[in-house]
């Protein structure tokens, strides 16, 4: 039995996850399980080798994007027996979760965990710069940015991604929907042209071309390049994943954890939208333990210990189950945050063409020709 799992910023999570799928084989005395704990960026070149050799994990760890991809490909099993199944324990997993997994009326995915977004800030440089909270909506946002760049000498008011990386997908579509633009319609067709929508992705090139609340550098950051600028004390906000509170944890860091704030994602004129994903378990329809592998998700699913297990996990990824929340000033921005996930078809269906979309880092390679070639918008 082999299980490929995402590798975490949690080594005791991670080892903990490890020990429980193996404890299942030696439970049961029915397989040996071996699992592989692998970095985000390497599940597409590890699936498109898998695929094509026929050597399939039995339990695959899939981020959304990867998970239509296959559906697609018509390579997965639905999981609509195993969902209901985990979910006769009377503890749902989340709605929206569920239905970014399902395609034409099915389930393809175990919701795993959920990881979203939220505004970090340094309360230092916000009150130097006049502000006694976080910005509460994109407009706070931007006058803000502008505020710190103009009177706190060498930081950048904001650490906004442009970069070819997900980090610049997630975050733009955040802004870009929040703000009634649209990639796709209501019917998932490619719709880009529409007046909202150029407005919005002016604005978001305004941070950087008009205001200068940007380092210069940010268009040819990476993920880690906010993370690196925040905690540098070059930049005064960013949005990020819950990973980075998980670093403030450390010892080490516990004087900059007393001077960071996590707010919620600002809102648009109507409301918030945040583009994110969850964090699913899919089947492969060519494993060669399927019944196993399923019998294996239900153990790991098992309420009881995943409630512990997230416990350990709390600052860097949200629960599966609706039911578990943590009362945490650094954890309940990103709770906020799944209430209010979009995928990134949105307003329409979660299509093939929006999932290459995203991983072709075509909103990326939009900033870089506006940004780095100046194409006008």
């Amino acid at each position: 039995m082999r299980a490929w799992i995402k590798k975490s910023f949690s080594a005791e999570a991670d080892n903990a996850l490890i020990e429980r799928l193996e404890e299942y084989g030696k439970k049961t005395g029915t397989c040996n399980v071996t699992v592989e704990m692998i970095p985000n960026a390497n599940f597409g070149e590890k699936y498109s080798v898998a695929v094509e050799s026929g050597e399939v994990p039995d339990v695959a760890y899939m981020t959304l994007y990867l998970l239509r991809q296959y559906y697609d490909a018509n390579l997965l099993l639905d999981t609509e027996d195993l969902l209901s199944e985990i979910e006769s324990s009377g503890h749902k997993l989340s709605t929206q979760a569920k239905a970014a997994a399902t395609f034409d009326g099915k389930a393809y995915a175990i919701p795993y965990y959920l990881s979203s977004t939220a505004v970090l800030y340094r309360k230092d440089y916000l009150k130097a710069a006049g502000w006694d909270r976080a910005p509460e909506t994109w407009e706070e946002l931007r006058q803000c940015a502008k505020d710190v760049t103009e009177k706190v000498p060498n930081v950048y008011g904001i650490g906004f991604t442009y970069g070819k990386c997900p980090d610049t997908e997630n975050a733009s579509r955040s802004a870009l929907f929040s703000m009634g633009g649209h990639i796709f319609d209501e019917d998932g067709n490619v719709s880009i042209t529409a007046p909202e929508t150029l407005e919005a992705l002016q604005w978001i090139c305004d941070l950087y071309l008009v205001d200068k609340s940007v380092p210069p550098t940010a268009v040819s950051w990476d993920d880690a390049g906010n993370n690196k600028a925040f905690l540098s004390g070059q930049v005064a906000m960013i949005m990020n994943a819950a990973s980075l509170t998980m670093e403030l944890q450390k010892p080490e860091n516990a004087e900059l954890a007393e001077n960071v704030g996590v707010a919620n994602m600002p809102s648009g004129p109507t409301d918030t939208k945040v583009c994110s994903g969850p964090q699913c378990l899919s089947l492969f329809k060519m494993a060669k333990n399927i019944d196993l592998a399923k019998e294996i998700i239900k153990y790991n699913m098992d309420y009881d210990w995943y409630k512990s297990w997230v416990e350990e996990m709390r600052y860097g990824v949200q629960p599966a189950y609706e039911d578990i929340r943590f009362d945490d000033p650094y954890i309940l921005p990103y709770i906020h945050a799944n209430d209010n996930l979009v995928w990134q078809g949105y307003p329409g269906p979660y299509t093939g063409l929006a999932a290459k979309t995203w991983s072709a880092f075509e909103l990326s390679n939009f900033f870089q020709s506006v940004l780095v070639d100046k194409v006008s918008v």
